[in-house]
């Protein structure tokens, strides 16, 4: 996943970012250290974020050595059926007032 590396950028998070959690696979992500799709990341295990030289030579040597963890939403927190729930209650509160 690549995100822009400057401060207009760090609340950005594309809904491409959500598909990934589903897929179980690596992802090594190159954004801001203070971006939010960083710390939702991070929520769900990811380590794999690349802000400069230091985090790009780790994140490297761990996809070489096999050690790269893989993205999952174990809370299910980022899920579509968390998403829609989420909505549901939403709409329902906001029926409620009217």
């Amino acid at each position: 996943i690549l995100n822009a590396l400057i401060p207009e950028a760090n609340q950005v998070v594309t809904g491409k970012v959500f598909e990934l959690m589903t897929t179980q696979r690596p992802v090594i992500t190159i954004t801001g250290q203070d971006s939010e799709l960083r710390k939702i990341l991070a929520s769900c295990g990811v380590r794999q974020c690349v802000w400069d030289l230091d985090t790009a030579c780790q994140i490297l040597e761990a996809s070489l050595d096999g050690s790269l963890p893989y993205l999952e939403d174990k809370s299910r927190r980022f899920s579509r059926e968390s998403a829609v729930e989420n909505l549901l209650r939403e709409l329902n509160l906001t029926t409620e007032e009217y």
